[in-house]
């Protein structure tokens, strides 16, 4: 993550959140906060690992966006069967978190650290 850090230098990065209790988020999460620890980052949502998640930071998506979305989660194969993964939910997380921006969608974030 260092090399990627340095390779790309990126101005936002988003991680699994600190709640996450996916060991392998955990990992990624502790991880990416060491390596891209002077950069912008914020822990994104997935409310079948959190037990807690701080929302904080909303971006309003298009319906073009939120349909790019669900189209990019079908990669996922291996993970097709979880009830999670399923169109209708990823939709309906959407529309929640766009009420709460007062928008059609939107994704949530926990911002850690924010640099301007």
């Amino acid at each position: 993550m260092l090399q990627l850090n340095a390779t790309i230098n990126p101005d936002l990065v988003l991680l699994p959140a600190a709640s996450d209790i996916h060991q392998d988020h955990q990992v990624i999460h502790q991880e990416g906060m060491r390596a891209f620890k002077n950069v912008t980052f914020a822990g994104y949502e997935l409310p079948w690992n959190n037990y807690s998640f701080h929302t904080n930071f909303f971006i309003r998506l298009s319906e073009t966006e939120l349909n790019k979305k669900v189209e990019s989660l079908k990669s996922y194969q291996s993970q097709s069967h979880r009830n999670y993964m399923q169109e209708d939910f990823t939709r309906s997380l959407a529309k929640v978190r766009g009420v709460q921006a007062n928008a059609a969608y939107a994704e949530v974030f926990e911002i850690y650290k924010w640099i301007v």
